[in-house]
Order: structure tokens, then sequence, then C-alpha cells
């Protein structure tokens, strides 16, 4: 059966549609497509340090514990403002106040979806106006590149992953704050996609692979370094013309997500 076709010819690639069929509520960081900040994943204790001040954000997870993608009031929940689009693109900004869920400095965010006959492209971007402040941004988009139209899976483990220069991941704790060390990947290990493209659910009943999304947990969510580097530093290669630091494709409908990105962590979030 090949994949759904809506009305405008595209194949509904991201996880809205499955959730909205299958739960009744929408939950929160799953759907078309979230964009988490002003700092994506975690901030252990909700605290951090900057040229000897000591900040408190609000926390919203683990019983308090730690701060999530932003806070209860992250960019995922704000309404964002539609500042210019033609007639295949549009572009989103948001403007951060200083002391917006405890954050320091005002911050300035603009995100940028552009949508050919084959390819959608976001480009994601924030600059901090006033205090220095941590800022790590992330599309939340959940994919599904069969379009929820295979009759034997709903899953993407039949996809394959590769991460070509990642082969290092950051270690985390039970709920999944780093704990500062870095692990190496060794060659056909449940954490090795850099040798090869691999199957997301090729190691599920591998040992390894319990507890590497979080305490009694089976699956990836899971940040990987992306150790390319140019001729002397790592910031002297063009990353847009590099090739991608990660990949996601689908044998079963031919669709194959690229993923370019200057920064160093790439992140897979699976679990079963």
């Amino acid at each position: 059966m090949p994949p759904p076709i809506l009305s405008t010819g595209l194949i509904p690639t991201w996880a809205e549609f499955q959730v909205r069929s299958n739960s009744k509520v929408l939950t929160k960081f799953v759907g078309t497509d979230y964009f988490t900040g002003r700092y994506a994943n975690r901030i252990k204790n909700s605290t951090f340090n900057i040229d000897g001040t000591q900040y408190y954000v609000y926390p919203n997870e683990n019983n308090n514990n730690d701060t999530l993608h932003g806070g209860p009031q992250g960019w995922d929940w704000r309404n964002w403002t539609v500042v210019t689009h033609t007639t295949d693109s549009i572009t989103f900004s948001l403007t951060d106040f200083d002391g917006t869920e405890g954050f320091p400095g005002e911050v300035v965010s603009f995100v940028t979806y552009t949508l050919t006959p084959y390819e959608w492209h976001i480009r994601m971007s924030a600059l901090s106006l006033t205090k220095s402040t941590p800022i790590m941004l992330s599309s939340h988009t959940y994919w599904n590149l069969d379009g929820f139209g295979r009759n034997d899976t709903n899953l993407v483990l039949n996809h394959t992953f590769h991460l070509p220069y990642s082969g290092q991941y950051i270690d985390a704790d039970n709920i999944l704050i780093p704990t500062g060390k870095i692990n190496n990947i060794p060659q056909g290990s449940v954490m090795d996609f850099w040798s090869a493209p691999k199957r997301i659910g090729a190691n599920f009943t591998a040992p390894g692979i319990f507890n590497q999304c979080g305490y009694g947990c089976i699956g990836y969510d899971n940040a990987w370094l992306v150790t390319r580097e140019g001729p002397s530093s790592p910031y002297t290669y063009d990353w847009t013309q590099a090739g991608p630091v990660a990949t996601l494709a689908s044998d079963w409908s031919g669709i194959t997500l690229d993923i370019y990105s200057g920064m160093f962590p790439a992140l897979l979030t699976s679990p079963s």
C-alpha cells in the first residue's frame, strides 16, 4: 500500500496525524512542528551561572527537579508573529523579554519555513540583545516518513538513521540530565549510527538499549556529538555545503530527511 496523499499532493510525514487519531489530547511537544526555546532540552536543578551570577529558571519536569524546553511557558506555548511571507515561505518572529521564565536578557528569534515541490526547509536563529544567556533552539517535529500508511506498522523502527560524524554521545542520568561524561561509541554497538545507516529498531532487543532513554525506558532519547572539523577548526567549514550531519530515510516510501547544522549535538528520540 503506498503512503497516503493529501489533496495538496503531500505525504503527511509529521506525527500530528497519528496523535490526533489515537489520542483525545494532543500532548505537549508532539505535533506538526513545535519550536522549543529559549533552551531546548534540560537544565539540572533549574539553575545556571553566568559570569558569577546565579540564575533560577522555572522548573516543569521530574517533580520540579529540572527545566525542560524553556520552562512551563516555553516558546512552544507562545504566540509567534508573522513578519514576512511569500508564495512558498513564511517567517515567524518572537521576542522573549528579560526575566521571562527566569532567563536573563531580551532575545529575538526568527523561524522560516520554506516549501518546495519536494523539500521542506526550516531555518531558525536567535540573538540575545541585552545580556549573556543560554540559547539552544530545536524543531521538535516527530517524523514518520511512511506517512502512517504502512499496514504492518505505524512506527519508525524500520526507518534507517545515519550520523556519519557522531562517534561519541553525551552520558545522562536516569532523568536524562547530562552527567558531564562523553562516551565513545564502539562500532556495532547499540549507539552506533556513525559507521553505516542502521534501522532505528535494529537493537531494541539488545541488553545495551535498556535505560538509554531514561530509567526503565527502551529506546533512544540521546544526544550525539557532531565532530566534523575543518582544516584547523570546527568553525572553518561551510556547514551549508558540507553535507548533512544526520539522515533519516524510509525504504518503503522512498523519502529521505537530511539535517544540516553548524551546531555540535544531534538528538534522536525514539522510545518504544
